[in-house]
């Protein structure tokens, strides 16, 4: 018995120490490491002419609280609220009763803290739908994270001041091979999601994220491995995690393609992964689906906008061997058949993933005469007008090869542009004058490409 005393007078004071440890944890106030904090972002999402998304990734749990202010008279607007208690602790939501085309700025606080913001988080909204407003929306292809701290392209973005910015592709490089992936669906979705936030973090981007609105579409390295097509193991993953950091329009749906207006321009994003064919499948082939292609052309026949801008980062009109909408002839054809045939004026092509950039053109066609059997109505041909697509690649990343940079492009307007680039798509002019400079710059902001100036009245077919 006296042997076995002290081991039992051990554990008592042992659990005595334990709680009377806990019972002062439990008892001190939140520590300064438990206090949440925004680890990505924040960004500004999609918008319209009365409101906009806000996208933030929290540290943990918490009360978001989102005060606009108007950039004007400093008035302040009321609040928005959310609690935020799901991993991964995102906050995506629209900040609503705004005004059109008027800029704000907009403070965040996290269970009634106020975020140091430095850039300071700043919105403008949309003009109102059909208003012929001046406006630039820029884009770029092409993102290597791995040059985080030498991007000075992306404050050149800033300086042109876009009412909005579409990341269009390789927004980042995600494994080259499928065996570098995890092993499971739940850890390939968190692996994605990681990824992600590694591009929110690069400090290049935050005065862009919090003063433009953004968009983005993925193309091979943000959705797999090099050429991934509808067959990808981790497809339902990517866009999960997708979804999750890029605050599109599609939100809640099951889609990754979506469309948004400004002002007298719609602007279609399409999806150029998810329904692609893999490789060998005879045609006709498809690289945009079915599904996707009954919704653009609903949504192209009912917009009454001076401008119809089609993004995807698949080039659109140039005839490549590796990666083009070309591979896919039949469902090309077809697409721009119906387009010419159903008279919807003012379409122009925006594209990336080249690794460099050009402008493309490709000029109209000759009506064909109607069979002599049954003659067409007077002014009723398919007469069709010019199609221009402007590519821009990279916005920091490897340029092209001299192999890829030798490809024939006989749609090519001038010299390809072999420096890093983002494009500009300038809209301007009243109602009767409207149209739209198409651009390239480089990182240190100046025009290595064009302006190319096109008049909405020459984006229609012959009547």
């Amino acid at each position: 018995m006296n042997r076995r005393r002290p081991q039992l007078m051990f554990g008592f004071c042992t659990a005595t120490l334990w709680l009377l440890a806990l019972a002062a944890a439990l008892a001190q106030p939140q520590s300064a490491a438990a206090e949440a904090k925004i680890i990505a972002g924040p960004m500004v999402g999609h918008i319209t002419d009365n409101n906009a998304r806000v996208w933030m990734q929290l540290s943990t749990a918490c009360e978001v609280r989102l005060s606009p202010v108007d950039a004007d008279t400093q008035r302040p607007l009321g609040q928005i609220w959310l609690e935020i208690d799901r991993y991964p602790f995102i906050f995506d939501a629209p900040v609503n009763g705004l005004e059109p085309n008027h800029n704000y700025r907009l403070d965040v606080l996290l269970d009634g803290h106020p975020a140091t913001l430095r850039p300071p988080l700043n919105v403008k909204t949309a003009p109102a739908p059909g208003d012929a407003v001046n406006f630039t929306v820029a884009f770029g292809s092409c993102l290597d994270q791995g040059r985080s701290g030498n991007m000075p392209i992306y404050a050149a973005i800033q300086a042109q001041a876009p009412q909005a910015f579409i990341f269009l592709g390789n927004n980042g490089r995600l494994p080259a091979a499928l065996g570098d992936f995890p092993a499971s669906y739940r850890a390939a979705r968190r692996f994605m999601w990681d990824f992600h936030r590694t591009i929110r973090n690069l400090p290049d981007i935050q005065g862009l994220l919090r003063s433009t609105a953004i968009y983005a579409m993925w193309d091979d390295g943000d959705y797999g491995p090099p050429n991934p097509d509808k067959t990808f193991l981790f497809a339902k993953e990517a866009q999960s995690a997708f979804g999750f950091y890029w605050a599109n329009p599609n939100a809640g749906t099951l889609e990754m393609y979506y469309n948004f207006t400004l002002g007298d321009v719609d602007i279609f994003v399409l999806d150029n992964r998810t329904y692609r064919d893999p490789p060998g499948t005879p045609e006709p082939r498809t690289l945009l689906g079915e599904a996707q292609l009954a919704w653009l052309k609903k949504s192209l026949k009912l917009s009454r906008a001076s401008f119809k801008v089609i993004a995807c980062p698949t080039p659109m009109l140039a005839d490549y061997p590796d990666e083009s909408w070309n591979n896919y002839k039949a469902e090309h054809d077809a697409f721009l058949a119906w387009l010419f045939a159903n008279k919807v004026n003012g379409v122009l092509f925006i594209s990336g993933h080249r690794r460099l950039a050009e402008l493309s053109c490709r000029p109209p066609l000759p009506p064909l005469p109607p069979p002599p059997a049954s003659p067409a109505p007077a002014g009723k041909s398919a007469t069709e007008y010019p199609l221009y697509d402007l590519t821009s690649s990279p916005l920091a990343a490897d340029q092209a090869t001299p192999a890829a940079r030798d490809l024939p492009n006989p749609q090519r307007l001038g010299p390809p542009c072999l420096e890093v680039n983002f494009g500009e798509l300038e809209f301007a002019g009243p109602q009767e004058k409207r149209h739209v400079n198409l651009l390239l710059r480089d990182e240190s902001g100046k025009i290595r490409l064009g302006p190319t100036t096109i008049f909405a009245g020459t984006l229609k077919g012959a009547e």
